[in-house]
């Protein structure tokens, strides 16, 4: 028997990696296949394994007895952003679901933008927002009523964002509802995840783009630094019957 034993590496070291084209890698740390077919996404784009298919299937079934619908889910790998496209009246509310997202930079901000007009064209100021944050035995709060984002995490910076140490990551539940309708998209998220300084934070909070009119994309990145890994998901809820 011929045996061969292709590329392997950590996933830090693929997250940083160009591949060949067609060149296959193994993730040693998540025990994962990579790939990539023309050589130009770094990092490579991972495979999924049975497991994750037969999840997946356990998901939309469960999300069709609830009356929601999978509109779409990306996996992170060293991106710059995520983003969904495509909003419209078609549902009622939509769920956005961040799960253990890990920033390629310590100690940064979660931040959410809208998309405006078929391009889309991502909105960067006029962001009204407010949080309240639980850290322990400890309440404080934070907003803007003019910012560059939402901050679905809350502020960063002295240790107070979300950290990239080893177990450190984020997840965030975000709603908004209408938003092809000529009135201000709400916005509402919870999410909970491990500051840089170490700590577990969780951040309640809601907020808007300050101009009305329809939102036709959303997405969402970290305030610096790339999206190092985690998995993004938008369910939709239909109208009701």
């Amino acid at each position: 028997m011929t045996r061969r034993q292709i590329p392997r590496a950590t996933a830090a070291q693929l997250d940083a990696a160009t591949f060949l084209p067609g060149e296959i890698a193994v993730d040693t740390t998540n025990d994962e296949l990579r790939y990539d077919g023309d050589g130009s996404t770094v990092g490579g784009i991972k495979i999924a394994k049975k497991s994750d298919v037969t999840a997946l299937q356990a998901l939309v079934a469960n999300l069709a007895e609830s009356g929601q619908v999978l509109i779409s889910r990306q996996a992170a790998s060293s991106s710059a952003t995520i983003d969904f496209t495509g909003l419209s009246s078609t549902y009622d509310r939509y769920i956005l679901q961040v799960c253990s997202a890990k920033p390629a930079t310590d100690d940064v901000a979660l931040e959410l933008r809208v998309g405006t007009g078929a391009g889309p064209s991502y909105q960067t100021s006029n962001y009204y927002w407010g949080n309240t944050n639980m850290r322990g035995t400890t309440t404080f709060a934070g907003g803007s009523a003019s910012d560059v984002a939402l901050f679905v995490s809350g502020l960063s910076g002295g240790g107070a964002g979300v950290g990239n140490a080893a177990g450190e990551n984020i997840q965030t539940t975000i709603e908004f509802s209408n938003p092809d309708s000529a009135d201000f998209m709400q916005v509402s998220w919870r999410s909970t995840f491990m500051r840089a300084d170490g700590t577990s934070c969780t951040v309640v909070g809601g907020g808007c783009y300050n101009v009305a009119g329809a939102i036709t994309a959303v997405r969402l990145l970290f305030s610096s630094g790339n999206i190092a890994s985690g998995d993004f998901i938008l369910l939709g809820v239909r109208h009701a019957n």
